[in-house]
């Protein structure tokens, strides 16, 4: 599995991101977000696509974030609700983005990291129970069938 689900489900993290560089760029939230979306080949971005609908008859922001957000999980929700604080106090929305996508990639590098401790433990096995026998046959097997020809003569 390429991208680590039990976190981050479909991508949102770099969903954030690509929001946050559009709308750093000039483009207002509505539309940094249409075109994260747009731009972004992850699961997460393609349903929110479907949330937010066809240019022409786009859904209010609020309602498609909302519909978004239950459906893709929690990081999206999570997403969605500090947008909507953001906007309601009048904090600065490309702050809000920066720090969703960094606390989301953190959260995601610290998963990957326990999954890295594992590894060692895991691999374990594989070790033992395929190259060790290899060395074994490859290492010891002549020594030992030169020494029954030495014993022999």
């Amino acid at each position: 599995m390429s991208r680590d689900r039990t976190v981050d489900r479909g991508g949102c993290a770099d969903l954030v991101l690509v929001m946050n560089v559009y709308f750093a760029s000039g483009c207002g939230l509505h539309e940094a977000i249409r075109r994260a979306a747009e731009y972004s080949v992850t699961p997460a971005s393609e349903e929110l696509l479907r949330c937010l609908g066809p240019r022409e008859a786009s859904r209010p922001l609020e309602e498609a974030l909302s519909h978004w957000a239950g459906t893709v999980g929690d990081l999206a929700a999570h997403i969605e609700s500090t947008l909507r604080l953001g906007d309601s106090y009048g904090v600065s929305v490309g702050t809000i983005l920066h720090q969703l996508a960094e606390d989301s990639r953190l959260e995601i590098r610290a998963v990957r990291r326990q999954r890295a401790g594992r590894l060692p433990i895991s691999s374990l096995l594989p070790v033992v129970c395929c190259f060790l026998p290899g060395f074994l046959l490859l290492t010891l097997v002549p020594v030992l069938i030169g020494v029954v020809q030495g014993l022999t003569l």
